[in-house]
């Protein structure tokens, strides 16, 4: 692809309703898919009987299992891309479910038809047979429950330790322990989920709508049909937001390129907002068993925890990786001498979980922060202070507590995170105080403020690529192979190989991806595209500034060494006069443009200090809360473009506040879903919206040549730990809140607390 439609830059275009999104791609005889799935959370497929819709006017098409079997031999199940751990094998998912259904929105069969709506007319005549069964859905009990899978109900259990936490917890002098839970919510991007699959042109097999990781996504597409990488190309269209939930290798991405294999013409699949409520992945749901012990002036001695986490019915691309990730970041930004993590992983009669923006952070940094502020309590300490006495100081760094995460070591490299934290308290208390003032006249208005502190990783390696290509024309256009979610990538590209070449980054062209037109790449998630994809760019930009100086020093008939290179062009440093303009090099070189290729390659991953205040407003007679003002305090390195930085916690920050107060899947006990329309699942609106202060530092990172750290999650970790914390403060109650969502109920029962002190103080008062 070439043009608008493959280039990033053009902003306005959304505005002016010219964005491309999947859903636009209109090929000619392009068909419409349908998937038929189970209305049944747990139960054994007696039959499915298609016969009936293929033979209505339209369908071109109906397949179950049985029919891919008899075309490949077999039913491809979907591997992980992360985490392929031998163990994962017996709870991955087939493409179609073929003996049981164990969850509700399972696929069942595929429907092909003229148009969309013909297809879904189809797909209601398929005749599901299901024989019910008893559906597990408490993550509690989920690990004695009757085994949904031959290996049992455990996929596996993980631990991760340093220290001597028995004889901590054993001689310490103060210990606090409870059980906190968080429960499931996900990204819910503007644009559902979708693919076009163009089977015949050239021989090849194109797919539109490749997002996050395209590059991966073929490969498992090729393994899974059997055919050569080389025969498939993924090109990225406009995305509507991402958030780790899209992008992922799910059933639909194969079915609808098998389908369209089948019918040898361009098939396309779009899902609707009720199938991505049911079948794409979710997160969160956690329950810990957690506890923290101390000396008697607030300093930590230990941290332990025991969790489950919610797999869902099937284990995804990500493997455990959720897991993992909050075993190495519970201990968070302190200096605790012992921790201990214990993972289990269960898989229940509900959708598969998978990766939401800030995974096992938001998990993790709830868990720790709400101990700390319960230990606070009980030693009669500000929750400020106890975190300030415990954080990492810049004089323990390196700081390495032999914690991995992600495979990676956690090491805490750089920056002065109580220098950061004490400014986003100070500037927390000054708007505390704003607030205060604000509500004061209005009766049963109270305000409180709460603060959590965490640890974001970044940059995650193994690779990423780059491409600069200068034209005669002047042009420059960048491709990589991460991928664009609206997140700003774009903008943090074109400045720094803008920077390098001395040109008007608002004039290069960031290119999508295409698999034809860059080779291999890894994908945009973990706040990986800024430190890889645009470290490889600037490598690729001063590829190409080395090959352009060549050029010019023939035309200029000097040693390359003896030319400068400013304001976009190369002058002799010596009495030569004249100059070459990269352009003026790009006419002159084969093609008449030049190419620079850059590889950037990470062992390790950066870590980032962030800590997050929230203030909010309780109405006592309703329990109604309101987040009023959040303060977003993150190390983001050498910021690229502040701009991009402070617009990703914002918006982050908004995600974690659902997350806090209004955003579950619930089901019932056969394993229904409960929350299927935005009627059900509660986003927060522009209603809800609190103020934002970023608070940045800017301790330059030594992990990459940019000196940066990844943002694009830094907004979410500490912000339900803090809402909860001011709430609690704000109704002048001790830590009571360890749940998410944070139920109206369980505020109300704070509001009743205190307008009952508040009545017993009036009856003494008049006594």
């Amino acid at each position: 692809m070439s043009g608008q439609d493959a280039w990033v830059g053009d902003q306005g275009r959304y505005a002016r309703g010219q964005g491309r999104y999947v859903a636009d791609v209109r090929l000619p005889g392009q068909a419409a898919l349908c998937v038929v799935r189970s209305y049944l959370a747990h139960g054994v497929i007696g039959s499915v009987d298609v016969s009936e819709a293929v033979s209505m006017p339209g369908v071109l098409g109906a397949w179950t299992a049985a029919d891919i079997i008899a075309d490949l031999g077999e039913l491809p199940v979907i591997r992980p891309r992360i985490s392929d751990d031998p163990f994962l094998a017996p709870y991955l998912q087939g493409v179609l479910a073929r003996e049981r259904v164990r969850y509700v929105g399972e696929p069942v069969a595929v429907v092909a038809a003229e148009t969309r709506h013909l297809a879904e007319d189809a797909a209601d005549r398929v005749v599901l047979d299901i024989e019910p069964l008893d559906a597990v859905t408490d993550l509690a009990t989920a690990g004695q429950a009757a085994a949904l899978f031959e290996a049992g109900n455990l996929i596996s259990t993980a631990s991760s330790e340093f220290g001597a936490v028995d004889a901590a917890f054993a001689a310490a002098p103060v210990v606090v322990e409870h059980e906190v839970r968080t429960s499931r919510h996900s990204g819910m991007p503007m644009e559902t989920r979708g693919l076009i699959v163009d089977p015949v042109t050239g021989g090849r097999i194109t797919v539109w709508g490749a997002s996050k990781v395209p590059h991966a996504n073929r490969l498992a597409l090729s393994r899974m049909l059997g055919v050569p990488a080389a025969r498939i190309r993924m090109v990225e269209t406009d995305v509507g937001g991402g958030f780790g939930i899209r992008g992922e290798f799910y059933p639909e991405d194969f079915l609808t390129a098998w389908a369209a294999l089948q019918l040898g013409r361009p098939l396309g699949w779009i899902e609707d907002r009720w199938e991505h409520m049911v079948a794409a992945n979710q997160s969160r749901g956690q329950l810990h068993r957690a506890a923290v012990c101390a000396t008697e002036d607030g300093e930590l001695l230990g941290l332990r925890s025991e969790f489950w986490l919610d797999a869902g019915a099937y284990v995804r691309t990500v493997g455990v990786r959720v897991a993992d990730l909050t075993l190495g970041e519970l201990p968070g930004p302190y200096r605790f001498p012992s921790y201990r993590g214990r993972a289990h992983c269960v898989v229940t009669n509900l959708t598969p979980t998978g990766t939401y923006r800030s995974p096992g952070r938001f998990e993790s940094s709830f868990v720790r922060e709400r101990l700390l502020d319960l230990l606070a309590e009980r030693l009669g300490l500000d929750g400020r202070e106890l975190r300030r006495r415990n954080l990492v100081r810049p004089r323990d760094m390196p700081y390495r507590s032999g914690l991995v995460s992600a495979g990676k070591q956690v090491t805490l490299s750089a920056g002065d995170y109580p220098a950061l934290f004490d400014r986003v308290c100070a500037a927390a208390a000054r708007l505390a105080a704003e607030v205060t003032e604000t509500r004061s006249g209005q009766p049963g208005q109270v305000v409180g403020m709460g603060v959590g502190a965490f640890i974001e990783k970044s940059g995650l390696g193994p690779f990423e690529q780059a491409v600069v290509t200068v034209g005669a024309d002047g042009t420059v256009a960048i491709r990589t192979g991460a991928t664009f979610f609206g997140q700003g990538l774009h903008r943090a590209l074109a400045r720094i190989v803008g920077d390098l070449l001395h040109c008007d980054p608002e004039a290069i062209r960031v290119m999508k991806v295409d698999t034809d037109q860059i080779e291999d790449g890894v994908g945009t998630y973990a706040s990986r595209g800024l430190i890889m994809a645009g470290s490889a760019a600037l490598a690729a930009g001063l590829d190409l500034l080395d090959r352009a100086r060549h050029v010019a020093a023939l035309l200029l008939e000097v040693a390359p060494a003896a030319l400068d290179f400013q304001g976009g062009a190369f002058r002799g440093t010596g009495p030569q006069t004249g100059s070459v303009t990269l352009a003026e090099a790009a006419g002159h070189s084969p093609g008449g443009f030049l190419t620079g290729r850059g590889r950037h390659e990470a062992a390790h991953v950066t870590f980032g200090f962030g800590a997050h205040a929230a203030i909010c407003s309780v109405d006592t007679s309703t329990g109604q809360v309101r987040v009023e003002a959040v303060v977003l305090g993150y190390d983001a390195g050498r910021a690229i473009d502040a701009v991009v930085v402070e617009n990703q916690l914002q918006g982050a920050a908004m995600q974690a506040v659902g997350g806090a107060l209004l955003e579950c899947f619930s089901h019932d006990e056969a394993g229904n879903p409960l929350a299927t329309t935005f009627m059900d699942y509660l986003l927060p609106t522009a209603a809800e919206a609190p103020a934002y202060t970023v608070v940045l530092a800017d301790s330059v990172s030594t992990d990459n040549p940019l000196g940066a750290r990844g943002a694009g999650e830094a907004g979410i970790p500490g912000v339900a730990a803090a809402i909860a914390r001011a709430i609690e403060s704000a109704c002048g109650q001790q830590a009571a809140l360890f749940a998410t969502p944070i139920r109206p109920d369980a505020v109300w029962d704070l509001c009743t607390d205190l307008s009952r002190a508040a009545a017993n103080a009036d009856i003494t008062g008049h006594r």
